[in-house]
């Protein structure tokens, strides 16, 4: 069964050709016509992780769990009762979908007592739970928030996280792209969690259901909702929302787990050997009930190949003609100071130079991120397919080099337009008093997974008492601690530490990021804050990068009025040290309109 490589995602509207077009692809069609309202249904299918892992034989039980299946041996689980496919009430009122069909699946694999405890809302089932009303829950998503109350077992399915919009919304939307926007979507949902906690300047108008998400998004009184992909491709098929489309993806995965009371562990050992024992052909029965699909042709690989090759080539040219014209800016400059007479008309001819490669890198920069967008979202789909065993391991490593290459030439045009921006003084910083080690501790849980994946330990090391407050913009903060972060995150050997620390100085607080790696040489700490300058550990092929990264990080650090220097850790490797005023300290003039608009 082939898979479409297509960028628009495809509205459930009556594109035809224009889809097509869009996609630069022929689809052919089979067995009549490919009606555009399977689309989503078939992109849910593709999108399947496969997060099962391989079948084992029939579980086998410890002492201690058959010891609590003998004194209990019936399991009470239960469900949303409003979210299809995964659990809901039928045309009959008979409870049906996905999770119930592998619940019942493990009832009969394992001969558990598991017995089905309805719910009249999602909100009584979490209630029943701490009750102790019913054992387990099905379909619940491992999020921080819930570790304290919740104990979960493997995933069994994983879905992505979409953004749904009406048909005439762009294309390629990222979270971000959100802000400003209304956004319906069910409180206390896993995907809504997550928009909180890491957006919290989008506009959440909270519902009960997804179904009733979507319904304010199809008729104008929200512009986008938020939903897995599967529950997205039923509810708006079965509900006839033909308006609506997949617009993009979030990167998150929502993937469902069964869940219990952290007290009851042996239920949850019993539940993961028992999910652990179904095959993946099990599993794509179950799916194949509830998922939508159609027949659609496979990949053209050489096309995709191509654009890869023609954005590769057009980021570079971008790069090379961004540092030439810096570089023939400042020659420029000191060349027309000698003469005093001279130096007006040379600033101002500068001036209009700069206003031109500002106008060319904001242009070829944006440009350049629709369709990288398009590659990245494309990549992620064909390695979806990998992962369901529809494309060889030659061809996934070649889709996952032309994803990483996307990834990096995205990150590239990132940092451009960020220097960009910060030079040409168009961002606008929103400095407030904040606490400093929440800021560091969260940057830490972000790259908390990175690190474990790459073997190094993320360390925070707070004062002792309370820090004061510091006047700054939580985004610019968030922003500098993620480069150093990731930056650290590149250089620190296999089992190496990658430390973060808080402490008060003299009125003010000292942010300090260190990591056991290649110390910078002394003659090079100031020189790799200069953009477009890289140190001698830089230059290998892995590392590569533009040159822009730490640039960045001192202008907003200094921006913000704070202070940041490249210093030894002992020999162990670099720290980076910022010191920022404390909130009852003045916060810093902004510099004047015409510091922002002369030539650099």
């Amino acid at each position: 069964m082939g898979l479409a490589f297509f960028s628009s995602l495809v509205t459930f509207s009556d594109l035809g050709d224009a889809m097509t077009e869009s996609v630069a692809l022929p689809v052919q069609r089979r067995r009549g016509s490919l009606r555009p309202g399977l689309w989503l249904g078939l992109m849910a299918w593709v999108v399947i992780t496969g997060a099962l892992v391989p079948a084992v034989a029939e579980p086998v039980w410890t002492e201690a769990e058959q010891r609590w299946l003998d004194e209990r041996p019936e399991i009470r689980v239960s469900f949303d009762p409003s979210w299809p496919p995964f659990s809901h009430r039928g045309p009959e009122g008979r409870v049906e979908g996905i999770d119930l069909e592998v619940i019942e699946l493990l009832r009969k694999r394992t001969g558990l007592d598991l017995k089905i405890v309805p719910s009249a809302s999602w909100a009584e089932a979490k209630r029943n739970l701490r009750l102790g009303m019913v054992d387990v829950l099905t379909g619940v998503a491992d999020l921080p928030e819930r570790r304290e109350r919740l104990a979960f077992t493997r995933p069994y399915l994983s879905f992505p996280v979409a953004i749904i919009m009406r048909s005439e919304a762009p294309f390629f939307m990222e979270v971000q792209d959100l802000a400003g926007m209304r956004v319906a979507a069910p409180a206390g949902y896993a995907p809504v969690i997550r928009l909180e906690r890491e957006h919290p300047a989008i506009e959440i108008h909270y519902v009960d259901t997804a179904t009733e998400a979507l319904r304010m998004v199809a008729d104008g009184r929200a512009d986008a909702t938020v939903e897995n992909l599967a529950s997205a491709t039923h509810l708006i098929r079965a509900h006839g929302l033909t308006n609506l489309k997949i617009a993009g993806l979030t990167g998150e995965e929502f993937a469902l787990r069964l869940a219990v009371e952290p007290e009851a562990e042996p239920i949850r050992t019993i539940l993961d050997k028992a999910l652990a024992s179904i095959t993946e052909e099990e599993m794509n029965r179950i799916l194949k009930n509830w998922i939508f699909m159609d027949d659609v042709d496979t990949a053209n690989w050489l096309w995709l190949l191509r654009l890869m090759a023609v954005l590769v080539m057009v980021a570079v040219v971008a790069a090379l003609v961004s540092a030439g014209w810096n570089l023939r800016l400042r020659r420029e400059l000191r060349l027309r100071s000698i003469a005093e007479s001279e130096l007006r008309k040379a600033h101002d001819q500068l001036a209009a130079l700069n206003l031109e490669k500002d106008f060319f890198l904001g242009m070829a920069a944006h440009d350049l991120k629709s369709p990288l967008g398009h590659v990245i979202l494309a990549t992620d789909l064909l390695l979806a397919q990998h992962r369901q065993g529809r494309m060889d391991e030659a061809a996934a490593r070649t889709v996952s080099d032309i994803r990483a290459s996307a990834l990096r030439m995205r990150d590239m045009i990132e940092q451009l337009l960020d220097i960009n921006q910060i030079e040409s003084g168009g961002r606008v910083f929103d400095c407030r008093p904040i606490q400093p080690e929440l800021e560091v501790r969260q940057a830490a849980e972000r790259f908390s997974q990175a690190a474990r994946k790459a073997g190094v330990e993320m360390r925070v090391e707070v004062e002792p008492g309370a820090l004061p407050l510091i006047r700054i913009d939580p985004k610019a903060l968030a922003q500098v601690l993620d480069n150093l972060v990731a930056n650290a995150l590149r250089f620190t050997r296999e089992n190496g530490v990658i430390e973060l620390t808080v402490a008060r100085t003299d009125a003010a607080v000292e942010i300090r990021v260190a990591n056991d790696g290649p110390v910078i040489p002394e003659d090079e700490r100031e020189d790799i804050f200069r953009a477009y300058r890289q140190g001698r550990l830089t230059v290998r092929a892995d590392r590569a990068s533009v040159g822009l990264g730490l640039a960045i990080v001192k202008k907003l650090v200094e921006a913000v009025g704070g202070q940041i220097t490249c210093e030894d850790w002992a020999g162990r490797g670099p720290v980076f040290r910022m010191v920022f005023p404390t909130a009852d300290r003045p916060p810093p003039e902004a510099p004047g309109e015409e510091a922002m608009a002369a030539p650099r």
